[in-house]
């Protein structure tokens, strides 16, 4: 009855962005996006409000000697307690996912965008009223998951780009990923204004008047939940329902389509979830991790403060890059370089030597980048386009739960095992092996069963159960 679609990984000249060429079959585009450079300058501008609606957050480490300085939780349990905000946060804002990824499929990129960004706004006011008054401090626990959960809903606006340019969907995912890194070296930013007098709780307000500032562009630059449906059935050439359905049959659909793919789903979700909770049982214990394996304390304060430039910049770029290679290559090729990052971190971890150790933080800016990049391309390979969001939430919210309640377990099993910094290596042993294994299961499934196969499926049943 309709038209089957090819993959969304195969070659397709009529979707080559051309001067002056209109993206959409029979209907007017934004004005904003009737052209290569007018396309160039939006995704750079709605590029740069995500950074600004995004904050430091994703570099926490990096923050907590300022955090300290403002004597947050200061006590004997300080750095316990700045670790645990960072894990919740994490683990929070990927839990509430599926309910950010809902948000999106109703209501569109634009709004997405804006409402996340006024949000956050609110949440970084939180944060520095938290660092301001020491009996707040644990606001802290609030403000932050806020601030991250909002963020991430603004970082969707990216995705309302996907189907006007459906040959770089992983380039324009690795561009969502990038904002938050790069959002991340305002921490460093942070430390530098703090060496000049100016305070954390002034750089805070300052983020959150750029959140306003983010929530205005997004909202003139950013196309609606109906022009984005219109470029999706471009894209496809299917007809879409471009209202959202009712709730219940919403998720009647999203149950029907993870259903549908129960093993590939359960590999993958495995697989990212145990990368995740590898890297947030690093990135949370960074600083005392790495005192024990230096056992000097300024070559560690001269890591924890390189770790946000190289997060921030070195990890945006390997974003784009990223990106660019998962669109040429294939999501196949692309989970074997990641499988091979992740050893190399995991190598590097036991080397304690200056080069190694800059090594060792490299590759978690890029293990991060490779699996935020691989989750979305996933759900738009094995959803369907009103889909997308709910998908890709519902992935991360499996993920968020599974980190967070093993960024809390994991360390307490291993404290009753092992001391000292083993305390630490036997926690990440046991993620990277069971990451390793999960990812080199899905790589022998999509080596039977590939996934430029699978994704022709989906469109389909675009208007299944309706």
């Amino acid at each position: 009855m309709h038209r089957k679609s090819r993959s969304v990984d195969e070659d397709d000249d009529q979707h080559l962005l051309h001067e002056d060429t209109p993206l959409l079959a029979n209907n007017t585009p934004p004005w904003y996006l009737l052209n290569k450079k007018r396309m160039l300058i939006t995704i750079t501008i709605v590029y740069l409000c995500c950074v600004f609606a995004s904050g430091p957050l994703i570099t926490f480490p990096t923050l907590v000697p300022l955090l300290m300085d403002e004597h947050v939780f200061e006590g004997e349990s300080q750095q316990r307690l700045l670790t645990l905000s960072y894990s919740i946060s994490m683990g929070t804002s990927y839990g509430l996912f599926f309910f950010t990824g809902m948000v999106f499929d109703w209501i569109g990129a634009k709004w997405s965008g804006v409402i996340g960004a006024v949000l956050t706004c609110i949440g970084f006011v939180g944060f520095a009223l938290g660092v301001w008054f020491q009996g707040a401090n644990y606001v802290l626990f609030l403000a932050l998951p806020w601030s991250f959960e909002f963020g991430v809903l603004n970082s969707f606006s990216m995705y309302g780009f996907l189907w006007f340019l459906p040959q770089y969907q992983s380039l324009l995912s690795g561009l969502s990923n990038s904002s938050f890194q790069v959002a991340g070296g305002l921490s460093l930013l942070f430390v530098y204004l703090a060496q000049h007098n100016v305070t954390l709780v002034q750089s805070l307000f300052a983020c959150a008047l750029l959140c306003i500032l983010a929530a205005f562009l997004i909202g003139i630059f950013v196309p609606s939940k109906h022009e984005t449906m219109q470029a999706a059935c471009r894209a496809t050439g299917l007809k879409i329902d471009i209202d959202p359905p009712p709730m219940k049959q919403q998720l009647r659909n999203l149950k029907y389509q993870m259903s549908k793919h129960r093993l590939v789903n359960f590999l993958f979700i495995g697989w990212a979830s145990s990368v995740n909770i590898l890297l947030v049982l690093i990135i949370g214990n960074l600083y005392p991790f790495l005192i024990l394996l230096t056992n000097d304390a300024q070559m560690t304060d001269a890591l924890v403060n390189a770790y946000a430039p190289i997060f921030a910049l070195g990890g945006a770029v390997l974003s784009v890059m990223m990106g660019f290679a998962c669109d040429k290559f294939g999501i196949r090729a692309f989970l074997a370089v990641t499988n091979l990052l992740t050893v190399t971190l995991f190598v590097s971890m036991f080397l304690n030597m200056e080069a190694t150790l800059y090594l060792f933080l490299t590759m978690i800016a890029a293990v991060y980048s490779a699996v935020a990049l691989m989750t979305p391309r996933f759900s738009i390979l094995y959803s369907t386009p009103p889909l997308f969001g709910s998908y890709y939430g519902l992935q991360y919210s499996i993920i968020g739960v599974s980190q967070l309640v093993m960024s809390y377990v994991a360390p307490l099993i291993a404290s009753k095992l092992a001391l000292g910094i083993w305390e630490y290596y036997l926690s990440f042993i046991v993620f990277f092996s069971l990451s390793i294994f999960l990812g080199i299961s899905l790589n022998i499934y999509w080596m039977i069963r590939p996934p430029t196969g699978e994704a022709d499926d989906p469109y389909e049943v675009l208007i299944f159960l309706q």
